[in-house]
């Protein structure tokens, strides 16, 4: 077992002093509401919205802003990421005595682990259509 996770700033983060949370980056909706931040909600939908602008401007390159997409492709990713390094301060704030540290980040772990493996599964279901 490696070294036990430290609480940067009185927060705990899932891998030490990095502060990332990988689980509330790539589905801030669900893991928004099981942790009882409510900005999850509202991330999930901007990102979302930008998400969807983008493809539709990337896969209609006649109308000459596909470059575009990019943009709202990359403020999509930007997005997520930053509501993953704030997640952990709104969640532990929310609810201080919810969780010991130690559970906390191991809850983490496992979120950050099966964030990663669901979004591996769809990029390979959506590589094979």
């Amino acid at each position: 077992m490696g070294p036990a996770p430290r609480a940067v700033s009185g927060v705990p983060h899932a891998f030490g002093g990095i502060p990332l949370n990988v689980g509330a980056s790539l589905f801030p909706l669900i893991w928004g509401v099981v942790h009882g931040v409510v900005l999850g909600v509202w991330v999930q939908l901007g990102v979302g919205a930008l998400w969807v602008i983008g493809g539709v401007l990337l896969r209609n390159p006649e109308t000459g802003i596909a470059a575009l997409g990019l943009v709202f492709r990359g403020a999509a990713i930007l997005g997520g990421v930053c509501f993953g390094v704030v997640a952990d301060r709104l969640a532990w704030e929310k609810n201080p005595g919810r969780w010991e540290i130690a559970n906390y980040s191991k809850n983490q772990r496992i979120w950050a682990v099966g964030a990663v493996a669901y979004a591996l599964a769809l990029t390979w279901y959506q590589a094979g259509r």
